[in-house]
């Protein structure tokens, strides 16, 4: 798994304080230690209980489900591990919107390319040799 320096990446990149959570939800080290590991599985959500007509509901709360998102595109990106490999079609299904809220597909979009965002951001600070996983499906894609 990728290693860098988390909190002068977050100063590089300019990200503001819920950009630098998310990110910093994806690593994983010593709080002593600057340099940390992209974490070797997915961040813990915390899913947040609704009702909907009646019903009880599910969706993830916003920092922790957009890191859950952010974390597997960057593992599907640089992973070496075979878990990682497959592609991350099913990958949104934990961002924080609800499937009942009129707007839902915008609101689906709009955490997609936010965190379509922070992911470019991070790659731009990660070597090309370090890509593993793109290295992997260059040949297919």
């Amino acid at each position: 798994m990728i290693k860098v320096n988390v909190e002068q990446m977050i100063i590089d990149c300019g990200f503001d304080s819920t950009e630098a959570e998310i990110v910093r939800n994806c690593f994983k080290g010593k709080k002593t230690e600057s340099i940390k590991e992209l974490r070797k599985s997915k961040p813990k959500i915390i899913e947040i209980i609704y009702d909907h007509n009646g019903r009880k509901y599910r969706k993830s709360e916003f920092v922790t489900g957009m890191s859950a998102y952010t974390w597997r595109m960057l593992a599907f990106y640089t992973s070496g591990s075979h878990p990682h490999c497959c592609m991350p079609i099913m990958a949104d299904f934990d961002l924080p919107y609800s499937m009942h809220d009129e707007d839902y597909k915008d609101t689906r979009k709009a955490q997609i390319a936010k965190c379509e965002t922070i992911i470019d951001k991070i790659l731009a600070n990660i070597p090309k040799t370090e890509w593993k996983g793109v290295a992997r499906w260059a040949n297919v894609l």
